[in-house]
């Protein structure tokens, strides 16, 4: 679980600002505005906490279906670059 949260943290961090905007109302509905008022000490750090655990689910997504695809293409991209680079040099000496 602690890897897949650090393998998609790149998504995590496109994302959060973007889905906060919906996913802390839908919070806030559930959170009677007593509790807010007489411990806000409390209720601010389980709020935080379950919306990052709510960001885990679409940052998860994120990650395998455009940053993993995203990161193997680059890495054949590099692949290849550097065989050429090797053909290149063998070829002139």
């Amino acid at each position: 679980m602690i890897r897949l949260v650090g393998l998609s943290s790149g998504s995590y961090y496109v994302l959060h600002m973007a889905l906060l905007v919906w996913i802390a109302p839908s919070i806030a509905f559930f959170v009677a505005p007593a509790w807010s008022e007489q411990m806000p000490a409390v209720v601010g750090p389980v709020v935080l906490i379950v919306a990052a655990a709510v960001l885990t689910i679409p940052s998860a997504l994120g990650y395998f279906a455009i940053e993993a695809p995203g990161i193997a293409i680059g890495r054949g991209v590099t692949r290849k670059a550097s065989l050429l680079a090797v053909a290149r040099t063998q070829a002139k000496v």
